[in-house]
């Protein structure tokens, strides 16, 4: 089975050979070793991150007879992306500044951009998950944006305040 995208539904259907695939036979659903449905079809509808996992089905009245494992990797656009700031967003004209932009995705983020809006116009400013800022920085405010095969997400804007 493997990757499937966010939302996406699928079916997973169990069989016994033994029954001529007619599914008289009662069979149990399992998630990561959890039994988590009965019956001989295990409907995943909307799939969100917590659908990933490993599934088997077995003969309900015989646990011993357990299905191959089917993995399911539920893949997303990034989500919570969001700009850290070291040492913090005030700090000493004589200082460097790091900020950190971290993002959730599956797969993980591709692409990193750095953007500072100066004056009402956006200027990239940087490619790397981590911005360094020089020492006499100016104040200014920045935000972030993750990439990956199925989108994109900007950070909030933060402001730095030089003292």
């Amino acid at each position: 089975m493997g990757q499937m995208k966010e939302g996406e539904s699928v079916n997973l259907t169990c069989t016994n050979s033994c029954d001529g695939g007619d599914h008289a036979s009662a069979f149990s659903w399992f998630k990561d070793g959890e039994n988590i449905n009965e019956g001989p079809v295990l409907h995943l509808n909307n799939m969100t991150t917590n659908s990933s996992g490993n599934y088997a089905c077995s003969l309900k009245n015989h646990p011993a007879t357990l299905s191959a494992v089917i993995n399911i990797d539920v893949e997303y656009a990034p989500k919570d992306t969001s700009v850290t700031i070291r040492p913090s967003t005030e700090v000493d004209i004589a200082n460097s500044i790091t900020l950190n932009c971290t993002s959730n995705a599956n797969p993980p983020v591709k692409k990193y951009t750095w953007f500072e809006i100066a004056d009402d116009t956006v200027k990239e400013t940087g490619h790397e998950p981590e911005l360094h800022l020089p020492m006499f920085v100016r104040d200014g405010r920045y935000f972030c944006s993750g990439t990956n095969k199925h989108g994109s997400q900007n950070s909030s804007v933060v402001t730095l305040k030089i003292k």
